[in-house]
């Protein structure tokens, strides 16, 4: 039997409606099964799942404490049997990560495409000052950026990370930033090439 080890990204809680509208894209059943399972109830539930790690080594079900037979749906494992899946996993995905980047103009609607379309394809909607600020660069009011290239290369190890937890990113940016000098500066072709 092929075990995989899958990453729970978040749940997804609200009504059947909501739930199948963010979850329809990569639920793998139909509408039609998914309304009758939730016939009648007013709220739904719903894992949004990572990304997905085979094996690299065989591991029999036996090895796994307190599991006798294949679960029909889903098992909780211990710490232990969580480090035995951790030991014997691969390092590369079962799918390769995938990203989308949405350029254009502050003020244009990316962000309200990359919601409103992307969102429904499974794709986890970040905007590049988003992530910069979570390393703590910021931009002042008129969205000035003293040091360009720096800022860039934060943006760079801010994705490595985000596509560790994301496998579908789509990243919502600029073409070209302010200068602390109120100069248009160009952002390096190098940042675009990245492949992570």
């Amino acid at each position: 039997m092929d075990l995989h080890l899958t990453l729970i990204r978040s749940n997804l809680n609200g009504s059947p409606t909501q739930v199948w509208g963010a979850t329809a894209y990569g639920s793998g059943i139909t509408r039609q099964f998914f309304r009758e399972y939730f016939s009648g109830k007013r709220s739904a539930s719903a894992f949004s799942l990572g990304r997905v790690y085979e094996l690299s080594k065989p591991l029999e079900l036996s090895a796994l404490s307190g599991i006798k037979a294949p679960p029909q749906s889903f098992s909780y494992l211990d710490d232990e049997d969580m480090g035995h899946l951790l030991e014997n996993s691969s390092t590369v995905p079962v799918v390769a990560s995938h990203m989308v980047f949405v350029g254009g103009i502050h003020g244009v609607g990316k962000s309200t495409i990359c919601r409103n379309v992307y969102d429904l394809l499974g794709y986890e909607s970040m905007t590049a000052s988003s992530l910069i600020a979570e390393y703590g660069q910021k931009t002042d009011y008129n969205k000035r950026i003293d040091r360009v290239a720096e800022n860039q290369a934060v943006l760079l190890q801010a994705l490595d990370n985000a596509k560790i937890k994301h496998n579908r990113l789509l990243l919502d940016g600029r073409f070209t930033l302010i200068n602390g000098q109120g100069k248009i500066k160009p952002i390096d072709i190098e940042v675009f090439r990245y492949d992570g």
